[in-house]
């Protein structure tokens, strides 16, 4: 197998998300802690939605109910993603196929520079989201140690997920403890899940600019007319690459449709969360801005790179249109309209022909995060 589908599945690996491990030597036991960590994520995603009907509207109202969004998306992102495994799979064997395809070195050459793009995006979110929950973890329990030093009994928290299960009068017992440890433990399982996910979207991304831009070149190349025209090689590589994107729709469309309507809902509450601790708690109305930054830049990120797909589709319609096709014989023209036809619909990343991911459906979460911002500031 190539070196990019290997690091696809390296990266699923390490967020939870790989499923298939016949034949290693210790398979069972590789199973058992995968299933151990979706399970300790989807547990705790489900308590963190419990609180709304156990305390109402107060609870929602609460800085805590920002989890509420954030539990379903993560909660979501992992079952999707684990009950399609199979699909998952097998679009990373047709990356491996799509990649044995080019025998060329400039093609590889392509592929590669749209892939070093993604790894690099890649890096960049491990580090940060690593980065924030190290401490967000580390500095309020630093903080608290030094009050319990100067005699403070009322311990200092940031937000946790498990918040709705704490008293009203906040001490240092036992279950203050074992909630805050679950909660920390959460924060470390759902960072590598979804840079594992997130990460494997910019890596098929990436693959599908690449192969379209190799299919633009190649047709680019047909325009001169002393070479004889060769059709059979462009026509594989279309059809490969319409193969290609439905997996990745089928693999990957249904996640990213909920995390757009899901973000709009987490974006808002981390708003109104900002809003309400300005004044009084510094140390988290900066972790919530960096919370918020980093999900718009991400998302920004995703949907850009949705866009970029969309525009390659255009540009490769365009590519095929310009050849002389009307020079050749019934045979070549005939291969090149029925390229045009399934060509002349561009690309898009999307579930079913809903939410489409591109920068409207950015703009789009933005507004619609402001707004429903606005209206819980109403009901102050």
């Amino acid at each position: 197998m190539n070196k990019i589908p290997l690091e696809m599945i390296d990266l699923l690996k390490f967020g939870g998300l790989w499923f298939n491990y016949s034949g290693h030597k210790y398979e069972k036991l590789i199973y058992f802690v995968q299933f151990c960590r979706l399970f300790v994520i989807l547990f705790i995603c489900m308590l963190t939605i419990i609180p709304i009907f156990t305390k109402g509207m107060n609870y929602v109202m609460s800085g805590s109910a920002v989890f509420i969004p954030l539990g379903l998306i993560v909660g979501c992102l992992a079952i999707i993603t684990v009950a399609g495994f199979k699909t998952v799979e097998k679009t990373i064997y047709l990356t491996d196929e799509i990649i044995n395809s080019h025998k060329e070195v400039w093609e590889l050459n392509v592929i590669n520079i749209e892939v070093d793009k993604a790894r690099k995006i890649v890096d960049i979110l491990k580090k940060y989201l690593y980065l924030f929950a190290v401490f967000y973890i580390l500095a309020p329990v630093i903080i608290d140690l030094l009050r319990a030093q100067m005699g403070y009994l009322n311990p200092y928290k940031v937000l946790l997920p498990l918040d709705g299960y704490l008293d009203e009068i906040i001490v240092r017992d036992y279950n203050y403890f074992l909630l805050t440890f679950l909660s920390f433990i959460w924060f470390v399982l759902i960072v590598a899940n979804n840079v594992a996910f997130e990460g494997l979207v910019f890596y098929l991304v990436s693959l599908a600019i690449g192969e379209m831009k190799i299919i633009k070149m190649k047709c680019d190349s047909l325009r001169d007319e002393k070479y004889e025209w060769n059709l059979e090689e462009i026509i594989n590589n279309h059809r490969m690459l319409l193969r290609y994107i439905n997996y990745q729709k089928e693999s990957i469309g249904l996640q990213l449709c909920m995390q757009n309507v899901l973000s709009t809902m987490n974006n808002c509450l981390v708003m109104y969360l900002i809003n309400n601790t300005y004044d009084t708690d510094k140390i988290l109305f900066t972790f919530c801005c960096l919370f918020l930054i980093f999900v718009a830049v991400l998302l920004g990120a995703i949907c850009d790179q949705g866009e970029s797909v969309q525009s390659e589709s255009e540009k490769m319609f365009q590519s095929i249109y310009n050849t002389p096709w009307y020079k050749q014989s019934p045979k070549n023209r005939k291969s090149i309209n029925l390229m045009l036809l399934q060509a002349s619909r561009p690309l898009v990343y999307d579930y079913k022909r809903q939410s489409p991911i591109n920068r409207l459906a950015f703009r789009m979460i933005i507004n619609g995060s402001y707004s429903y911002f606005m209206l819980l500031k109403s009901f102050e």
